[in-house]
């Protein structure tokens, strides 16, 4: 029944959301794109808050009643008040939607472009369906810990390993589908927050002075980069967490005047953005500084208009953001764990990760780069040492070496020589959002755990100069450019089709598509588990997932809790109590490592020596154990 509950469940927030942009005249006082930046907002932030709020019972009165039942009871319950709010109303002469104007026609350049890339997600949507989610971070910990938390009804931590304690707005998307359709079919729910970009983008692009054209041209443009193209393939958090980045920045600086007011809404993009990648908390920190601080004519208001407007930016963001910073204080004594912030964090008492160092990341970076300096070259030269340059946390590519470098290098020339200030007036929103992208880099570059993805955000920040770029330049170099960017474009849509191709045909057999145990090479014994079987993982973080079995009914102990409760002296030591604790009734390991189970005995359930689709043999073996308790 939960895929009936899920589907009532959205269109009960999409109900509610309508009513509220009824309510609240947004048709008649927004743009047609306005309305839909402000209907994705507040529909996002209903559909989350539910949960959230139902989380937050759970943590305050420890009782477990996190679900889609009761989730669509409280929507149900607000949309029914609305719903008899409307019908009381004296007038019922309401537009839900806005006037479509006929727009100027696009050049065929763009043309090209914005239709290529729609038709290249639909067959790359249709590749994903071939299989299973994908994804190192998605195997590891969003799809496990969304699992999790339907299955506990509760959003407390799945285990105190440092990666699973950050914000869970993915996981809770992830999770919340995973309820309601086939597996194979998850795997495009990542797709919408990537069409959410460009259209996010395509109103930041306009907004600085862009023409259509161009604007589209870009914000299409930005699926090419692999960092956006092949997150989107994957159901991590980093694309959607841009997305809402994006729009909090464009309401800041579009600012348009109609409940519930734009720095409110840019509080929830911006709550939204963070309960999806903790790391936007610094591009909501600069946010909040611009409104405060900022000098502009736009802005010259009286400081006290400004700290109210500051003030709702933060009720917003904490109502969005609130829930974690809530759980991870009640559960592990710091809000922003496993972030600490030194002395200032110890004089408050919050406590550090024993397991998350910051300095000791510097090293994540010689993954893509051989020296720190070579990033001055990265979009030419992408090393990436371990394993393909493409990827959703590397690689840039040719649209973006066509684009960022070379406009923020002219920009920062413009602004040298002053000769923005003769076009001011067209150029004010493009040095906003160049010092907001540059700042980003800035503090990547200077915090150390300088891997790419982690600059997605100040990356989209920084494209809408292109655009512009575009729109200012003469005929014949817009044309010349123009055609530079169709090429790298097309290329890297080679790229995406064929790697995504590859992956997913392979698991295409002379029996028809593989099996779930097939495709992520496990015992197939896993998949007839008895509901809530716990499996400890001696394997990696990867098989997290995959452990969960086809039916998503087994409980999974964590490859880094089974670390810390079980490893002694570069060895297992399966302590039979903890065992017996924690309910153990699997155990999955590669090989024949050497187990000490004491009163409890271990047997193998299944063994997986061969590869199941060409039974070549396998380096390792992989064992499921059964436990068998002996313990008086």
């Amino acid at each position: 029944m939960d895929n009936i509950y899920g589907v009532l469940y959205v269109f009960s927030i999409i109900t509610i959301t309508c009513l509220f942009g009824l309510k609240c005249n947004w048709s008649r006082l927004l743009s047609v794109g306005e309305f839909f930046v402000y209907f994705l907002i507040i529909f996002y932030s209903i559909f989350f808050f539910i949960f959230y709020l139902l989380g937050a019972v759970e943590l305050l009165a420890n009782q477990s009643n996190l679900s889609i039942t009761n989730a669509l009871s409280l929507a149900i319950i607000v949309a029914g008040a609305m719903i008899f709010n409307f019908s009381r109303a004296a007038s019922l002469s309401y537009c839900l939607f806005p006037i479509f104007d006929k727009p100027p026609p696009l050049r065929l350049q763009a043309k090209i472009v914005k239709y290529l890339t729609l038709s290249v997600y639909l067959i790359l949507a249709g590749l994903l369906i071939l299989g299973f989610p994908r994804g190192f971070e998605v195997w590891a910990y969003h799809l496990p810990i969304g699992i999790n938390i339907f299955q506990k009804g509760s959003l407390q931590i799945w285990d105190q390993a440092y990666m699973h304690t950050f914000p869970a707005n993915m996981s809770i998307w992830d999770g919340f589908w995973l309820q309601i359709l086939p597996e194979r079919l998850i795997s495009v729910v990542n797709l919408p927050y990537l069409a959410m970009c460009v259209f996010f983008l395509y109103q930041l692009c306009r907004l600085v002075g862009a023409d259509r054209s161009a604007s589209w041209l870009v914000a299409c443009g930005l699926t090419t980069i692999p960092l956006f193209g092949f997150s989107a393939l994957e159901l991590g958090a980093d694309v959607a967490g841009v997305a809402f980045i994006i729009v909090a920045v464009y309401l800041v600086l579009a600012r348009p005047n109609v409940k519930p007011g734009w720095c409110f809404m840019s509080g929830l993009a911006a709550g939204l953005a963070y309960g999806f990648k903790a790391s936007h908390l610094i591009p909501s920190t600069l946010l909040v500084i611009f409104i405060l601080i900022g000098q502009d004519k736009l802005l010259a208001s009286s400081y006290l208009v400004r700290f109210k407007q500051v003030l709702k930016f933060a009720i917003a963001f904490l109502l969005m953001a609130g829930i974690w910073l809530l759980r991870n204080y009640i559960e592990l004594g710091n809000p922003t764990y496993p972030v600490h912030f030194g002395s200032i964090w110890d004089a408050l008492g919050f406590k550090a990760a024993p397991d998350f160092v910051i300095s000791d990341r510097t090293s994540t970076q010689f993954e893509w780069v051989h020296t720190s300096w070579e990033w001055l070259i990265y979009p030419w030269v992408e090393w990436h040492n371990i394993g393909q340059n493409y990827k959703h946390s590397s690689g840039l590519g040719a649209f973006f070496a066509a684009t960022v470098p070379v406009t923020w290098l002219g920009f920062t020339l413009m602004l040298i020589t002053d000769e923005w200030k003769i076009k001011k007036d067209k150029f004010q929103f493009s040095v906003i959002l160049y010092l907001l992208g540059t700042i980003l880099v800035a503090i990547w570059w200077f915090l150390g755990d300088r891997q790419p993805r982690y600059i997605m955000a100040g990356i989209a920040l920084l494209l809408p100069i292109t655009a512009l770029f575009i729109t200012e330049a003469g005929r014949r170099l817009r044309k010349s450019y123009e055609l530079v960017l169709i090429f790298g474009i097309s290329f890297m849509f080679i790229v995406l089709l064929v790697r995504l191709g590859v992956v997913q045909g392979a698991l295409i057999t002379s029996n028809g598509l593989a099996s779930r145990s097939m495709a992520f090479e496990y015992p197939s014994i896993i998949d007839k588990l008895e509901n809530g079987s716990t499996i400890l993982d001696l394997e990696e973080r990867t098989w997290h997932y995959p452990l969960y079995g086809a039916q998503l009914s087994n409980r999974v102990v964590s490859y880094p809790e089974a670390e810390r409760l079980f490893r002694q002296d570069n060895s297992w030591n399966l302590n039979s109590s903890l065992i017996r604790q924690l309910g153990i009734t699997h155990i999955y390991v590669h090989g024949n490592p050497k187990l000490i189970a004491g009163c409890v005995e271990i047997k193998v359930a299944e063994n997986l020596d061969r590869n199941p689709f060409n039974g070549i043999k396998l380096d390792k073996p992989h064992i499921l154990y059964r436990v068998i308790d002996h313990c008086s």
